[in-house]
């Protein structure tokens, strides 16, 4: 469940810096897929040698340390891979923001399976019990993620709290008094993080707002001509220009064209009634105004 929830945060995470396209959203599956396919392999080892409640609980307090410091690594992912070609740098961000999480938290349904594993006849039941509920966990996770969370809280909020969640259960189930070292460091690594995640802004969104589509952002822009504009944008790219004290100002071509239709049919219709499906930025309805 907490991989694909952190799956579905993923792409809106990246959308600031480096969009939400095909390429993005192979890269994220593939990504987690691969953490998760080495997660496995990984915590199959472990729990032959460490099957215990401590070794889970140290796991999932690994988990939510991995998860947390994907909010303090975004930028700098974003900044040490920006000269790479596009595809190439969309595969090296998402892997430095998503391997690790994916592959400690993929380590956990082994060790699950170890310990409640008790009686050989019963393997086929047990592991099927656990994938069953495993799965049907992220289907919950993938639906509310999509369709609720990510527009009620915001995907940042989001991260920070399945970091929480992760904290707490291993807290709450994995004996950690047991092992004071391995735990309370990890511990004091969480709260770092969070301390210093809190501090640089790292929970703060790049959004202005998260709709159901985009992450969408306002920003300030002097014109070659010297005027100022607000940008929309959508995810990383723009998507209107409007001049606040100059209504009649148009920055792209077929906006152009439009007025110059638009204003045509005024002048051989002087009562035209326009109706404008879908605004943007609305710079075409403050021109006519």
């Amino acid at each position: 469940m907490r991989v694909l929830i952190i799956e579905i945060v993923a792409g809106r995470i990246l959308a600031p810096t480096i969009s939400v396209s095909l390429y993005t959203w192979t890269s994220v599956i593939g990504v987690v897929l691969a953490g998760i396919a080495v997660g496995n392999y990984v915590g199959g080892l472990v729990a032959d040698r460490f099957p215990s409640q401590t070794t889970l609980g140290l796991i999932l307090l690994a988990g939510g340390v991995s998860s947390l410091s994907v909010l303090s690594l975004v930028d700098v992912a974003s900044e040490a891979f920006g000269g790479l070609p596009l595809v190439v740098r969309i595969i090296f961000v998402t892997a430095t923001l998503f391997f690790l999480p994916s592959l400690i938290l993929g380590m956990v349904t082994p060790v699950v399976i170890k310990i409640r594993l008790h009686d050989l006849a019963q393997t086929g039941n047990v592991v099927g019990k656990i994938y069953a509920v495993s799965t049907a966990g992220s289907i919950f996770g993938t639906f509310i993620t999509g369709f609720v969370l990510i527009q009620w809280v915001g995907t940042r909020p989001i991260l920070f709290l399945v970091s929480l969640v992760l904290l707490f259960m291993a807290v709450a189930f994995g004996n950690l008094w047991k092992v004071k070292m391995p735990g309370l460091s990890l511990l004091v690594l969480f709260i770092a993080i969070w301390g210093v995640s809190y501090r640089n802004g790292a929970f703060d969104s790049e959004c202005l707002e998260e709709s159901n589509y985009f992450c969408i952002r306002v920003t300030d822009l002097i014109s070659e001509g010297g005027k100022q504009l607000r940008v929309l944008h959508l995810d990383k790219f723009p998507h209107s220009y409007v001049a606040l004290e100059d209504p009649t100002f148009l920055h792209y071509g077929y906006q152009k064209v439009l007025a110059d239709l638009t204003n045509y049919g005024a002048e051989k219709v002087p009562d035209l009634r326009l109706l404008g499906i879908g605004g943007g930025g609305y710079t075409t309805p403050g021109m006519l105004r």
